[in-house]
């Protein structure tokens, strides 16, 4: 049974790209994508005719959603592989696994991941720009904590930074043990004894000690 793509489905150049028999789920409208901040959030089609794309390497990307008129040609001398490069790139529409939203890989962003920063070609993009960039900065804050805890000689300043990053990465459950709050509370207590902050933390180390209830 034919299953029918939605009213909703995007512009007129998408709905080509897909066969209908094949879709396995309900898919987004364009103004439902997760937007790059370099590619925007629509597929990048090129107008290639879908007979002349399709004959093309797009058996790499299943089973993802791929745009066939979206190609750009690889340039295998620059990728990183151990058996078969990426002849080509293609836009292919994904979900991420994080906050289940929807996105779009673009091909110039497999360019740049597999021919300028030489991931490995068969790394894939699980995450919207959105997640990877939380990400990317929840890993810096836990970087900047570490190396706050870990100064020898303090200031007033790094240890405000530090009360700051201790309850960003608390509220992200990256903390969640008793004493990691505790190596903080003793070292701002040194330079900042009754910072508001800080009693902030205290505050959640009590929360801490309570009983889970069952």
């Amino acid at each position: 049974m034919t299953t029918p793509l939605p009213k909703n489905f995007p512009k007129p150049g998408w709905i080509q790209q897909f066969d209908a028999d094949s879709a396995r789920e309900f898919l987004p409208s364009e103004a439902e994508l997760v937007p790059h901040p370099h590619y925007g959030r629509s597929p990048q089609l090129n107008g290639v005719p879908l007979k002349d794309a399709a004959q093309f390497g797009l058996y790499e990307y299943q089973p993802s959603w791929t745009f066939p008129t979206t190609r750009i040609v690889a340039v295998p001398s620059r990728q990183n592989y151990s058996q078969m490069p990426r002849p080509d790139y293609f836009d292919v529409l994904r979900k991420c696994r994080n906050c289940s939203r929807w996105f779009v890989f673009f091909a110039k962003e497999q360019q740049h991941w597999f021919e300028e920063l030489q991931f490995f070609v068969d790394s894939a993009c699980l995450q919207c720009a959105e997640c990877r960039r939380h990400e990317r900065h929840r890993k810096a804050t836990l970087r900047r904590y570490a190396a706050m805890l870990a100064e020898p000689n303090p200031d007033a300043v790094q240890m405000t930074q530090l009360l700051t990053d201790t309850l960003y990465l608390y509220k992200e459950g990256v903390l969640h043990r008793q004493h990691q709050l505790d190596k903080v509370i003793t070292k701002v207590a040194e330079i900042l004894p009754s910072h508001e902050p800080l009693e902030e933390v205290r505050q959640l180390r009590r929360k801490l000690d309570l009983p889970h209830p069952t």
